[in-house]
């Protein structure tokens, strides 16, 4: 099925920013002329109408031209109600109305049921490898965070980037003063004009060579990450929010220099291809039910190593997105807290359906000291500040602004709390059923810490 796409495409030569970056892009070329049978949907925005269901995971589309228009994966959608992430890539066709499988990448955003979305780029590597697993709405907010952790970090400036390097820190700090660390589209949109050095990497990476379908990011690892077009117009259309969604790669800096073998960088990529032809596709749109031809279907593939995504048009292969898996469980993470979430799509329906949420149970690690008796207080949390944070979450479960409204700290400040006592298991996420927003709440082990806290208080 995949053969195809991937016939009389070259390789060109690994590319990196400089003697110590530590990862290449190698583009993928296709010089035969292969005529396109669709638009994608940024070329066609005014003509497509997308709107919110009600339900966190779902979203109906409406293509009003008279092409068939290609969804990306990882395309993000902005407007009056919550930010989503397309989560499945596919082709709506010709007048047609579709339901698109979506996730919530603004947790503390209230839904609108009907409101209007419009596309708004793509989003970074980081959430679209959550994304690519297809582990769940709670795997997508931690996904959301650490992307949104990198751009700040990322943007904040440097003393002599400027002439007036106080100037630009005070305009930084305004900027980003109210941004919450769950905006994935607004953290996008407030630190691209600080981002100075990484738009000079994103400026020069070969992104727009004739003939270009499509890169692969090879880091020191293997493969990070690939993406092919069946088309040089479909590619040139992504390319450059393509590359910017790899920024967190492409900007690591060794301490020392390192040799990039060229034979090596190009053996890891035809290994990886090999993987993704090898992987066993698992539909995830229309089904082939053996008497006529599909119009089109999107394809999940999982195998040795690989994770991805491929999108077929009157049986032809248009669009291949693919990426190294990785581990579910981090080695730096001592606790890792299983959240509500909803299980990966494993029937073969026809399109998502649009359910209710249900809450499912918690799993938690609890933290022991030596002397055998849980007290997760004494070593994870003091002070009064953060006993004000568990007891605003000790009566019910609230949002992030909610607790914004209640507590006098800043949303950063806010946010590290929040995921310090997530990491140590003593703060959990749930999904409020009436209208899907994200909130936070109390574990088991975080009521029994707090309980120790008053204790301590009052002897």
């Amino acid at each position: 099925m995949l053969e195809k796409i991937f016939e009389g495409v070259e390789f060109g030569d690994p590319w990196r920013f400089n003697a110590k970056s530590l990862c290449a892009v190698v583009p993928v070329l296709r010089h035969s002329a292969i005529p396109r049978s669709y638009v994608l949907l940024e070329e066609v925005k005014d003509k497509v109408e997308i709107n919110d269901t009600g339900s966190i995971g779902a979203a109906t589309i409406r293509n009003h031209s008279d092409s068939d228009v290609f969804v990306r994966k990882g395309t993000l959608f902005k407007g009056s109600s919550q930010e989503r992430v397309v989560v499945m890539g596919l082709v709506v066709p010709p007048q047609t109305e579709k339901t698109i499988e979506i996730q919530c990448v603004h947790a503390s955003k209230g839904i609108r049921m009907g409101a209007a979305f419009r596309p708004a780029g793509v989003a970074p590597r980081i959430v679209m490898q959550s994304c690519m697993a297809r582990r769940g709405q709670a795997e997508t907010w931690s996904a959301v965070s650490r992307a949104s952790g990198f751009l700040m970090a990322a943007s904040a400036p440097h003393v002599g980037q400027e002439s007036n390097p106080m100037r630009l820190r005070s305009d930084f700090a305004r900027t980003m003063q109210d941004q919450a660390v769950d905006d994935l589209v607004g953290t996008l949109e407030a630190t691209q004009k600080f981002r100075e050095d990484i738009e000079d990497i994103l400026r020069r990476v070969p992104g727009e060579m004739v003939d270009q379908v499509g890169i692969v990011v090879v880091g020191m690892k293997g493969v990070v990450g690939l993406e092919v077009f069946d088309h040089p117009d479909s590619w040139r259309g992504f390319s450059k929010s393509v590359v910017r969604s790899y920024a967190d790669v492409l900007s690591e800096e060794s301490t020392g220099l390192f040799e990039i073998k060229l034979d090596a960088v190009l053996n890891a990529v035809r290994e990886f291809v090999k993987k993704i032809q090898e992987a066993e596709p698992k539909s995830l749109g229309d089904v082939r039910d053996g008497t006529k031809p599909i119009h089109t279907a999107t394809y999940v593939l999982e195998g040795k190593d690989v994770v991805g995504e491929f999108t077929e048009l009157k049986s032809e292969t248009i669009h291949v997105i693919a990426s190294r898996k990785e581990p579910e469980e981090t080695a730096d993470r001592a606790v890792r807290l299983h959240a509500s979430q909803w299980p990966p799509r494993t029937d073969r329906r026809s399109e998502p359906v649009t359910t209710t949420p249900q809450r499912r149970s918690y799993q938690y690690t609890q933290y022991r000291t030596t002397s055998g008796p849980l007290d997760p207080m004494s070593e994870v949390f003091t002070g009064k500040a953060t006993c004000s944070l568990m007891m605003a979450l000790n009566q019910n479960p609230k949002t992030f602004n909610e607790l914004h409204k209640e507590l006098p700290v800043s949303t950063r400040t806010l946010a590290a709390r929040l995921h310090g006592g997530q990491d140590k298991g003593l703060i959990g996420t749930d999904v409020r059923i009436e209208n899907g927003r994200k909130t936070w709440t109390l574990t088991p082990d975080g009521k029994q810490a707090l309980e120790w806290a008053r204790r301590k208080t009052h002897k």
